[in-house]
């Protein structure tokens, strides 16, 4: 696909998503897309695919963060938890 190409399917897969959650309410699922809050607008190809590109490099950096958190005997929640205690702690100490 050519990268235009890629961008209107994003939109589409988006809008898609939206339609198929069933516990939203009809303006819940217009919201979604909208560009602002303030400006009610509709988002286009271009603004969903830079939204993309920032959450994945976003995901990206906070995978190499939590690795660190990461072992076997762990799941999910414990990593997560100890991950957001140590970035508390880190807060609390540079403040005080």
């Amino acid at each position: 696909m050519r990268p235009f190409q890629r961008k209107l399917a994003v939109l589409d897969q988006a809008k898609a998503l939206t339609e198929a959650i069933t516990d939203l309410q009809p303006h819940q699922r217009t919201e979604i897309l909208w560009r602002t809050m303030s400006s009610k607008e509709d988002m286009n190809h271009e603004v969903i695919w830079k939204r993309a590109k920032v959450i994945e490099k976003e995901l990206e950096d906070l995978a190499l963060r939590i690795g660190d958190f990461c072992t076997p005997e762990k799941n999910h929640t414990d990593t997560v938890n100890d991950y957001v205690q140590n970035q508390y702690v880190r807060v609390c100490f540079f403040r005080c």
